[in-house]
This record gives structure tokens, sequence and C-alpha cells, in this order.
């Protein structure tokens, strides 16, 4: 682009407009980051087209030239309008339901004048396009951290959970992922990164199949779909994939997944697309039964007046994977105990090979505003009809005690990671 890539000694840029906006405009710290997603929106698009002109037209996300800060404002506003009438109108025409399920930018941007003028003063000389993939990821994250203080910790999952699930599954370039709870997506962008760097030597043709086909989202919150796409945006990779839906409803309300269905094993129960499915669905609420009237059909809740979303959760995933596939979820510890869960474990066991079950501290999430002990569940589908075999008795079951935080989230030292995988493929007798 011309411009300077960010480096490290410029990753607190994301972090300094993230402040002008509080500063400025007194937004929370959740919809500052907000703002600042549809600002880096603008701007790659600036930088996108300006690279694809060959140098006949000039860079428009700039104070140089502008008499006055609203014209800075609204130059800004345009370049957003146009990215978004050109995203529809590029994806529209190859994915059913685009604008439905993606268009989540289509809010204004809420900023004043004065303060988009100042995050322009703040990034005109630098360029996110050119800027090395993890620098970007950390300066995005650093803002991710007051959003998770505000309020938005229900949507993120700690990094070390995520490098385990990602470790244990060692995604492929073949294969088709989904998290169907994304969040802020960053179990895709964790799997992005170790398909990078195991297949670095595949080529680039490989490696962008990979990005803009192959990882999958759902997230029924906007803003969260906003924040996941800019953040796939920014590891340069496929966020068209994000989509902005209940991922509980029927199966007809996603018709672009039953558009790359290719199974012969899929009827009005399941969508098994999937080659692996990595995620960490909500819980601690039920759902009542009346309202499992505008739901997908779900087994575990036949029969209950109120059904734990965790259990939707789980066999929604399992729905979506393929026979054979592998899946890793984060699950409340309290569903592998006591005789009331004991209808879960026995449809875990019918439909999953069980693996592995990794158990996690009791804050494993406190600094995300939830006290609860968690664990991550590893299996892979059976094949249709596929009946227990002898070795579904072996699972490796592990208790990790050190994340790398305490409950405030700060770090603490000895984090076990990278041992618990050590482990499991070592009990399962596999390589790393």
């Amino acid at each position: 682009s011309g411009l300077k890539p960010l480096d490290f000694e410029y990753e607190q840029l994301l972090f300094s407009c993230h402040s002008v906006i509080r500063d400025n405009d007194g937004l929370h710290a959740d919809e500052a980051l907000d703002e600042i997603c549809k600002v880096l929106y603008a701007k790659i698009y600036d930088e996108t087209t300006t690279i694809e002109s060959n140098g006949e037209s000039a860079f428009r996300f700039q104070t140089y030239g502008a008499a006055n800060s609203s014209e800075v404002a609204s130059n800004v506003r345009a370049l957003y309008q146009e990215a978004r009438d050109r995203e529809l109108e590029t994806y529209s025409q190859r994915i059913p339901g685009y604008e439905r399920s993606r268009g989540v930018f289509k809010k204004e941007i809420v900023l004043s004048d004065f303060t988009l003028f100042r995050i322009v003063e703040i990034l005109q000389d630098y360029s996110i396009r050119d800027s090395d993939t993890d620098v970007k990821g950390r300066a995005f994250q650093r803002l991710l951290a007051p959003a998770v203080r505000a309020g938005m910790g229900q949507y993120f999952t700690p990094d070390p959970i995520v490098q385990l699930a990602v470790q244990i599954l060692r995604p492929q370039i073949s294969d088709l992922i989904m998290d169907p709870f994304c969040g802020s997506a960053h179990f895709l962008t964790s799997a992005l990164r170790y398909v990078e760097r195991e297949y670095a030597a595949v080529g680039e043709k490989s490696l962008y199949e990979f990005k803009f086909f192959h990882l999958h989202g759902i997230e029924k919150s906007d803003r969260m779909v906003r924040i996941a796409m800019t953040d796939m945006m920014l590891h340069d990779d496929g966020r068209t994939n994000i989509r902005n839906v209940d991922a509980l409803l029927p199966f007809d309300n996603y018709p672009d997944l039953q558009a790359i269905n290719t199974s012969s094993a899929s009827d009005s129960l399941s969508l098994p697309v999937f080659d692996k499915v990595l995620t960490n669905p909500p819980f601690g609420s039920k759902i009542s039964e009346d309202a499992m009237i505008n739901l997908g059909y779900f087994s575990l809740a036949v029969g209950r007046k109120n059904t734990p979303v965790e259990y939707l959760g789980l066999e929604r995933s399992v729905q979506l994977l393929k026979p054979g596939g592998m899946i890793a979820i984060v699950l409340p510890e309290h569903i592998f105990k006591g005789k009331t869960t004991r209808f879960v474990r026995s449809w875990i066991a019918d439909n999953l090979h069980v693996r592995a079950i990794f158990f996690f501290p009791e804050d494993a999430f406190a600094p995300y505003g939830a006290l609860v002990k968690t664990c991550l569940l590893v299996g892979v589908k059976r094949e249709n009809g596929a009946t227990a075999l002898s070795s579904d008795a072996d699972v490796f079951l592990c208790e990790i005690e050190n994340l790398g935080y305490d409950a405030t989230g700060r770090w603490r030292d000895g984090v076990e990671i990278d041992n618990a995988v050590a482990a499991y493929f070592d009990f399962w007798g596999e390589s790393q």
C-alpha cells in the first residue's frame, strides 16, 4: 500500500483509538469496540480499493486536504457505506441469504465528527493490510479486555482453553471447521493460525481457499458478529462465513449450509457438514417448552418443561458434525456427575466416542464473569447406526489445575496446557 505497517512499537494505536472514543464521546468499552470495528471496516476497504486502482486513486481515509473535521468524518462515513454496499453486491450472488445473515455492518457509525477525525489522524499513516497478522491480532486482543470487563465476558473463551482445543483437534487444511456459538471467533482465528503454521509450505492458493471457504461460525449477537468479522479481517481470512443468526433454529434457516452439504447422511434432524467443531456454547439458562416451538428438534429437550441451553448447544454441535468428525466443546462439569444428568451422558455415549475430558479449575472463567466448574469434552461422532466398541471404554481424563492465570486474569507461572496435550497424545499412542 505504501503506508507503514504496524509493528511492535505501534501495537497500542488501536487502543489509543479506543481511548479517544471513551474520552470524547463517553461510550462504554463494548460500545467503543463496536465503533472501532466499523471504522476498521472502512479503513481496510480504503486500502483495498486504492491498491486495486494501481495508483489511479488516492487514499481517502486521510485528514490531508480536508477543510475541517466534518469533511474527514463525511469521507469515512462514505467509505463505510461503499464498503458494505460492495460486500453485499459481491457475496449475495454466491451465498444464499447473505444480506440477511451477514449484513451486520448496516448499522451506522455513531461517533462524533471530531472523534472520527482524531481516529483518522492516528491511523492514516499506517496500513492494516500490510501489517503482520500476529501484531494485528495482539493489538485487537488489547481492545477485547476492556469489553470483557464491561460485561461481554459471556462471549469469550480463555485463550489457554482455546489453544488446548485446537491442539487436540489438530485442524487440517482440508477440514471444514465450524463454531456454532462463535462469539469473537477466537476458536476460528486460532484454528487458522494453527493451519498456517502446519501447512506453511503448501502454497498461497491452498491457504487462501482454507481461509475463505473452510472456516465457519454462527453468532446470535450482531455486535459480536461485527467483532468476529473484524478479527477475521485482521487475520486476512474469510469473514464472510460468520453468520448473524441463532444457531438453534430449524435447519431451513441456514440455506448456505444446506448448499454446501454433500452428505448422504443428512436428514431433517441433522446437517452433517463439518469435519471439526470447536465451540463454547452458552450455559446457565434454561429454555421453556413453549419457546422450543420456534427452535429445531432436539432429542435432549423431549419431555422436558425446561431445558438447559448447554444441552441444546451440545446436540446442535453434534448435528453439524460429519460421522467420523471430531468435536471439542466446553461444557459445565456437572453434566458428567450426578443422577439428573445421566440421560445427557447416555446421549453423549450414543452419539460420540468420547476420547477425552479435560477438567478446569473453578476460576477458569472468573475473569470473564462466571464462576462455574467447566471441562472440555473431546469426541468423535459415531457413524450412523454404529454401536459402541470395546475401545470406547478408554477415555483420557485430565485435571488441569493451572491455566496460566488466576481468578483476576493475572498471569501465573506453570501453565499446564502443553503437558496436558502431550499426555493426551501419549495416552492414545499418537504423535503430536
